[in-house]
């Protein structure tokens, strides 16, 4: 999903676990496993879980844990975010749009899944 100038999977694999489970489950999902499951059935069965499976923003390794249900586990994710500033701008330019990132990445982080 493109917000603004940030593309991210996150929010598609958000609005495709709310659309399956009429709203009653959202993100951010505690449970690894049930985090997982999720995740790996988007990248199977919803065409933008696919797309993002396809051109590389998640990427996978294999899970070789002979305890796990899973035969991969994500390994990396990819957020693009553009950029609007320049280093010929001024500090006072470039500032609020440096701020709102962090607060971007902040929130990403407070609710990520464990492990992300």
């Amino acid at each position: 999903m493109r917000e603004g100038n940030v593309d991210c999977w996150i929010k598609n694999l958000d609005q495709y676990v709310q659309r399956e489970t009429d709203g009653e489950t959202a993100l951010p999902i505690a449970d690894e496993i049930i985090f997982t499951r999720w995740l790996m059935e988007f990248i199977d069965k919803d065409p933008k879980g696919i797309d993002a499976y396809r051109s590389f923003k998640l990427g996978f390794l294999p899970d070789n844990n002979p305890d796990s249900e899973f035969t991969q586990r994500l390994q990396y994710s990819v957020i693009t975010a553009l950029s609007i500033g320049s280093s010929k701008k001024s500090r006072e330019f470039k500032l609020p749009i440096y701020e709102a990132w962090e607060t971007t990445v902040e929130d990403f982080v407070l609710n990520a899944p464990p492990g992300l």
